[in-house]
This record gives C-alpha cells, sequence and structure tokens, in this order.
C-alpha cells in the first residue's frame, strides 16, 4: 500500500525493498505479482464492507442511506485509484464480494425491499451488480478527469436512489 500508488509498476524486489521486507519474505506470501495484486484486491472489499456497513448502521431512511452509500463508495475507489489499471486481475474478487451472503449492502436492500422501500421487482443480485458497474463508471469517470471525487459521489448516490428507491 506504501508503494504501489506512487509507483503501480514496481517490482516485487522495490516492494520488498521499501516494505522493509526480505524478498523472501514477500514471495512467501505472494509467490507472484498477480498474487499481492489480488490480496490488494481484496483488502479493497474489506475495507468496502466496513466503510459500507458504517454508512447503513447510521440509521438514516433508505433514500438517505442510499445518497451517503455513493460518496462512500466513490471515496475508497479513489483512495484505491492505482488499482484501477490492474482491474482485471481483481475483477473475481469484487465479483464474489457481490454475491457474499454477508454482505452488508445486500442486506440492507433485502431489509429495504421487505419494507417496499426497494422496488421487490428487481432482483437484490441485479441490484448489487448495478451498484458494482455504476461505481466503476464513477471511478473511470474521476480517473479521466470529467468529475471530481466529490461529483462522483453525489452522482453516484442519486443514480442509486433514482434506479432503486420506491417513491413515497
Amino acid at each position: 500500500m506504501a508503494v504501489l500508488p506512487s509507483e503501480p509498476t514496481a517490482s516485487m524486489a522495490t516492494i520488498a525493498e521499501r516494505s522493509g521486507l526480505g524478498r523472501t519474505t514477500v514471495y512467501r506470501h505472494f509467490p507472484a505479482r498477480n498474487d499481492l495484486i489480488r490480496a490488494l484486491f481484496e483488502h479493497v472489499v474489506d475495507e468496502a464492507r466496513q466503510v459500507t456497513s458504517n454508512v447503513i448502521e447510521a440509521g438514516g431512511s433508505t433514500t438517505e442511506t442510499m445518497y451517503a452509500l455513493g460518496p462512500a463508495i466513490v471515496a475508497i475507489a479513489d483512495r484505491f485509484r492505482f488499482l484501477a489499471d490492474l482491474r482485471d486481475l481483481g475483477s473475481d474478487v469484487i465479483a464474489e464480494s457481490t454475491t457474499d451472503p454477508n454482505q452488508p449492502v445486500r442486506h440492507f436492500v433485502e431489509a429495504a425491499q421487505q419494507r417496499g422501500e426497494i422496488d421487490s421487482a428487481h432482483p437484490v443480485q441485479w441490484i448489487l451488480t448495478s451498484i458494482n458497474g455504476l461505481a466503476l463508471g464513477a471511478s473511470t469517470e474521476m480517473q479521466a478527469g470529467r468529475l471530481t471525487i466529490e461529483q462522483a459521489g453525489e452522482l453516484l448516490g442519486e443514480t442509486m436512489v433514482r434506479a432503486f428507491v420506491v417513491e413515497p
């Protein structure tokens, strides 16, 4: 995490050296660079789970929570921006995270559907996959410089509300 954001193409030897570890130690945990990148994507998913849990546990209405999830999700995309060009190496980790039965956003969506606040005609998995796709779009727009992090977060939240929340 300390090396790759500023030097995304750093070698494993450089990563080991700058981390204060021996190359053997690094290779014991990550036999190949792709294993290290995959571990970073797993870290992203874990952090996203914690951040989204915090937003959901704040206890706002469904609409307020969806609006708040936008900036929270975008902040994670911005924090791990250095992984954007390596997304293919972590796409399975991200895809698996949307099918996790214990994923906080899944529980939130299921509960909101039961209360009639999110359209139950939309399968939960489709909603989660759509949020992931929207987040990727927001990240792409930030990377291209067409949106600031604030604009991307606001637009993501607004899009999720308009797409999924049932009007009272």
